[in-house]
């Protein structure tokens, strides 16, 4: 974990301040004002590699591989109750993590498309230029912690014993209708 931490605050500035290249401000590109080291084709293409696509190929081998020994435990155990805990967690896993692999495997896949070929079809080109690809990823962002809410049991309860008090506050505010008639108010007049 230090590691990482180490890595992100060092790895990161260093690639953007002392990158060999010159930024380049154009108004009129499809896109303007990225990070000039990406564009260099080996501080580029390591970035993309130790950024993207090992952290994404690490969630999905790794997400596999919990998966498989979820239901071996399964075979091996055959207690409902612990089976019930395990299938819940791994619901809420499975819904995180195919959350997150939707929003980036797009981007994933066009960029190795662009990286492999040396004349990229067009279409792919625009799309690798237009921001549509990364809004995809701002999407899963966002949803995220939407999922968590379905996915955890204890805040879905939570949200829906919430709502349902609202559903009730909601059904007892109504206006009072006087149906009752005295003589005493009949006779003032």
């Amino acid at each position: 974990m230090i590691v990482l931490t180490l890595t992100s605050f060092i790895y990161s500035p260093a690639l953007v301040i002392f990158a060999p290249c010159n930024e380049a401000f154009d108004d009129a590109a499809p896109v303007c004002g990225g990070s000039c080291y990406q564009l260099l084709p080996g501080i580029g293409t390591f970035d993309l590699v130790f950024t993207i696509f090992i952290p994404l190929s690490f969630i999905i081998s790794f997400n596999c591989i919990l998966v498989i020994r979820v239901m071996k435990q399964k075979r091996r155990m055959l207690q409902k109750s612990i089976w019930k805990k395990n299938l819940g967690m791994l619901i809420q896993l499975l819904l995180i993590s195919m959350l997150h692999v939707t929003g980036w495997m797009p981007v994933v896949i066009v960029i190795l498309i662009v990286m492999t070929n040396n004349n990229p079809p067009i279409i792919v080109v625009e799309l690798q230029a237009s921001w549509v690809l990364l809004n995809i990823v701002y999407i899963a962002v966002i949803t995220n912690p939407l999922v968590c809410m379905f996915a955890i049991p204890e805040i879905k309860e939570k949200m829906f014993s919430f709502l349902n008090s609202i559903h009730i506050r909601q059904q007892q505010i109504s206006p009072i209708i006087n149906t009752q008639t005295h003589k005493s108010s009949i006779k003032k007049n």
